[in-house]
């Protein structure tokens, strides 16, 4: 294949695409398989956002939550709100939740340790923002 019909292919795919085999040929280059992983990244967000997020996190690994981990945290705060501004018990508060979640899978246990956690990274947190 030569020059001439590796650039015509290359001009033929979408930028998205570019990315994706630029991020796909680092992984084998640098021998990190987790750039295979960053290519699907190019298909939820736009070039800039993908681009902003290589700058910002270039060179550091980072490992996201799962929507499980997240809805998690997001019903201890929802307790964590019943029991501090409506002086709602944790039990009274739990059982509130799992009315309005018929799917509720968390134990008792889970969202005590989650809902403790919380409560201490919230003691010490500024919500200041300059």
């Amino acid at each position: 294949m030569g020059r001439t019909s590796i650039t015509k292919k290359l001009h033929s795919y979408k930028t998205e695409d570019i990315y994706t085999l630029m991020l796909f040929a680092l992984s084998e280059l640098k021998e990190v398989p987790e750039y295979k992983t960053l290519s699907e990244l190019v298909y939820l967000l736009d070039r800039n956002s993908v681009k902003k997020v290589l700058q910002y996190y270039g060179g550091t690994t980072i490992k996201f939550p799962t929507m499980e981990e997240l809805q998690l945290v997001l019903d201890s705060l929802l307790i964590y709100q019943y029991m501090i501004e409506d002086n709602i018990s944790f039990d009274n508060a739990l059982k509130i939740i799992k009315l309005n979640n018929p799917t509720y899978k968390f134990n008792v246990k889970e969202i005590k340790t989650c809902y403790d956690k919380l409560n201490n990274v919230l003691q010490k947190y500024d919500f200041k923002r300059d």
